[in-house]
């Protein structure tokens, strides 16, 4: 069992409402998007195992005894299953004080639920304690959740509570707002701005989806290249992409539908790309539109569009966050242009605190919300080392044989900030920033690239 590990492997994780805390193994995580009602929330990612706990203060609810309170509960998690069924009650004692466990099985359509329900008469208050899911058939699981359970205990001196804020998608049905966006990207050293503004437009679509459109009214690119004829060709290119951008569909619960008219988009963009191709040589204009086509494609378009999506609302909508609370949790990554592998990804969320949405708004009606998002994993600097060792050598043509390059180590980490209404997520402000490393190995020579991309969306309503 864990606890036999001895306590270098635990922490100590305290309820939001200071009243209570638990140990949990230390890969244990605190989970915003489980039970917004419980005072701490605890999951287990390696086994998608949850913890919650529910405190009731003597003022709060009708005063009952230890053995009411620990059924009436159980007979609450009960009713949401089919087929349920509930144990015995069994008497036990948590750290010097009097409890009652129930076990409760059952159905909701076709997964099997469990929950372990265990009621703790505490000093000041009761407090109930729900695990989930308990495997019936696995005896060594049941016997570590029980362990967890048993660290419970109210704490020795209450602290203060902490202030947890709600956050809910509710985008209106039918909205207008500009925007006014700006973006500088150094890539080996070579400095690009962008700026551009125009419209975001959200209209229904149907009772359970939103549409959502783009315009692009007017833009700029700065500097300027010596090269007057690959200056023309960038801005070209530009001006396609900032034209017809596709429009994206959401669910009316936040969650990403899918990219819409984005054919037309990308055979229009792919003819902007191979149209006055700088160079004239016939094959390496063939290899360059090879290589374009894998990096601009409606899989690398769209998986783009869902992770911007993702990163400023999807990942927040339905969450309860404690100001200043770290969340941290594992995710996958995935990107079109290194196939279809998925690569370790460490997410951490912070909402920051209440903050004006504007000039003009004295009752600070918005949040600040903060997610860093960081891939290191070796599986990934080996994904790059093969797309960039495959795409030199294929540039390389008669001279690939001579072509010793490798990808060391590729990371990034990316922050993302978006000030929004806590009740709607209707943003007003975001900012992007992503750093890269690459650490490559050419002729034996070691060499560090760290490219940096920074953009910032303002929106007006």
């Amino acid at each position: 069992m864990w606890m036999a590990m001895g306590s270098a492997n635990a922490r100590t994780l305290y309820s939001d409402d200071g009243i209570s805390e638990l140990n949990v193994p230390e890969h244990w995580v605190l989970s915003p998007h489980i039970s917004a009602t419980a005072s701490l929330r605890a999951t287990d990612p390696r086994t998608n195992t949850s913890l919650v706990v529910n405190s009731y203060l003597p003022d709060e609810i009708k005063p009952m005894s230890l053995a009411r309170m620990a059924e009436k509960l159980s007979r609450a998690l009960l009713e949401g299953l089919d087929k349920g069924r509930l144990s015995p009650p069994r008497k036990l004692t948590i750290q010097g004080r009097p409890a009652i466990e129930y076990e409760i099985t059952g159905r909701v359509g076709d997964m099997r639920l469990s929950y372990l329900s265990t009621v703790v008469e505490g000093r000041t208050a009761q407090h109930h304690v729900i695990a989930w899911p308990v495997a019936e058939s696995n005896k060594a699981a049941r016997a570590a959740q029980r362990e967890l359970v048993a660290t419970f205990k109210e704490s020795t001196k209450q602290r203060s509570v902490r202030e947890r804020i709600d956050l809910s998608f509710n985008w209106p049905r039918k909205a207008e707002s500009t925007f006014a966006f700006h973006s500088k990207q150094t890539r080996r050293g070579q400095a690009t701005e962008i700026r551009m503004n125009g419209y975001t437009r959200v209209r229904a679509l149907g009772d359970n989806q939103l549409l959502i459109s783009t315009q692009v009214a007017g833009f700029s690119r700065l500097p300027g290249d010596g090269d007057e004829a690959r200056s023309a060709y960038l801005h070209n290119l530009l001006q396609q992409a900032m034209s017809g951008i596709p429009d994206y569909v959401v669910s009316t619960d936040g969650a990403f539908v899918g990219v819409e008219n984005i054919d037309n988009y990308l055979d229009r963009l792919e003819q902007s790309m191979f149209k006055a191709l700088p160079g004239d040589d016939a094959a390496m204009q063939q290899k360059v539109k090879a290589l374009l086509r894998s990096l601009v494609s409606e899989a690398t378009l769209t998986q783009a569009i869902q992770e911007e999506w993702d990163n400023q609302v999807a990942n927040w909508a339905g969450g309860s966050y404690a100001k200043g609370e770290r969340y941290v949790y594992a995710a996958q990554y995935q990107t079109a242009a290194l196939g279809s592998g998925a690569f370790p990804m460490t997410v951490t969320q912070r909402l920051l605190g209440r903050v004006p949405c504007n000039e003009g708004d004295l009752a600070q009606g918005c949040v600040l919300l903060e997610q860093v998002s960081r891939v290191s994993d070796p599986a990934f600097s080996q994904a790059m080392h093969t797309f960039v060792s495959q795409t030199v050598k294929g540039m390389a043509d008669d001279q690939a044989d001579e072509v010793n390059i490798a990808v060391d180590r590729a990371e990034f980490v990316k922050t993302v900030t978006v000030l929004a209404r806590p009740e709607s997520l209707v943003p007003y402000e975001t900012t992007t920033s992503k750093v890269t490393t690459i650490v490559v190995i050419d002729q034996g020579q070691t060499e560090t690239t760290l490219d940096t991309e920074t953009s910032r969306t303002r929106y007006a309503y």
